[in-house]
């Protein structure tokens, strides 16, 4: 239905637990939008962590899901998360910029610092 509607776009189905490693890195803009929740707990982790290991050096991760405070019970799917779920989206180098609740939903957004190094310039030539 997408590709009918947006002919000039070019899509791709993964498995989130199992993405493609060319991916790793290659987004300039990931948005996450409901995804983590409608994982079972078990497997948020797995999931939450290949969503930010998407996002290229300078780039942006925008992450929307429904909320749920510490300890509320819920019976999904989906699942809404809580605070410390939508703060593990950071990592080392790849930090909040902004989490924020209202109402039922969360609005976060994540930026990973330009590359710097020799690894900013591109593949090293190979040697003579």
């Amino acid at each position: 239905m997408a590709t009918a509607r947006f002919p000039g776009a070019r899509f791709v189905v993964a498995d989130l637990l199992d993405p493609p490693a060319e991916w790793w890195g290659a987004f300039d803009v990931v948005v996450e939008a409901l995804i983590a929740q409608s994982l079972p707990a078990s497997m948020r982790p797995t999931g939450i962590a290949h969503v930010r290991r998407f996002v290229a050096p300078g780039g942006t991760l925008h992450v929307l899901a429904s909320a749920r405070d510490d300890g509320d019970v819920v019976e999904g799917p989906p699942w809404p998360l809580v605070r410390a779920e939508v703060g593990s989206y950071a990592d080392d180098d790849l930090r909040a910029v902004l989490i924020d609740r209202t109402g039922n939903r969360w609005w976060a957004e994540f930026r990973r610092p330009e590359a710097s190094g020799p690894e900013a310039s591109g593949p090293e030539a190979p040697e003579a």
